[in-house]
């Protein structure tokens, strides 16, 4: 789901006090009948009765990043328990994973360019929201706030490629690119998950190139 999508969703009052270690929602629902709230709210029927679901651009930016880390705004998610163990939801939560810290990467030698940290990173996010600066990783990855962003390098710098794995697992093979065969996917990996901690980028154009050797036709399926 892209940015400007994600603004527009409503979130329920109950996973917004659960994100904000409520115990009730009695003080989200006092803050919402405030003539001048700080949220934006709509007020929907529940079990006979009513409830209210909070704008996503109107809320805390902590509150938006705890949001973007859950994934929550994706339907096709399940805990990493739920279901028996998939070795490819595995492989591609670790693609997920390099594809972040491609993104990290980039920008760390990105601010190396600016005499300021805001300036570079408000940039580089501009640059790369526009699809046009990293191309395959934006693909695979999608759009990202300052928030997230923010939120990858320091767990990068804190943790290292680890920390970036999604906490959560899409229950969908086809949530990924499944056009791949078995073979194309294990190259792919080979390349990604290699000591020498290859690009994304990278990574596919070598991964083109064996597959060129071994005489495959459509290559174009990996981009």
């Amino acid at each position: 789901m892209n940015e400007n999508s994600k603004n527009e969703q409503y979130i329920d009052i109950n996973t917004v006090a659960k994100l904000k270690g409520l115990t009730s929602t009695r003080s989200l629902r006092l803050e919402i009948n405030k003539p001048n709230s700080k949220y934006i709210a709509r007020e929907i029927k529940v079990n006979g009765g009513t409830s209210y679901e909070i704008l996503y651009s109107s809320l805390e930016p902590e509150i938006q990043e705890k949001l973007d880390d859950d994934e929550i705004f994706s339907r096709e998610l399940v805990p990493y328990e739920e279901k028996p163990r998939n070795t490819f939801v595995a492989e591609n939560a670790r693609l997920t994973a390099y594809a972040r810290v491609d993104i990290v990467c980039t920008l760390m030698n990105f601010r190396k360019k600016y005499s300021t940290q805001k300036e570079a990173d408000n940039t580089f996010l501009e640059m790369y929201n526009s699809g046009m600066y990293l191309p395959k990783v934006f693909k695979f990855i999608g759009t990202i706030s300052i928030g997230t962003l923010h939120r990858w390098v320091k767990a990068y710098e804190n943790y290292g490629t680890e920390a970036l794995v999604p906490k959560r697992r899409y229950s969908k093979e086809n949530e990924y690119n499944t056009k791949l065969t078995a073979e194309m996917q294990e190259i792919f990996l080979k390349y990604l998950l290699h000591p020498n901690k290859f690009s994304v980028g990278k990574a596919i154009v070598l991964t083109k190139h064996i597959l060129e050797k071994r005489g495959f036709s459509d290559i174009n399926l990996l981009r």
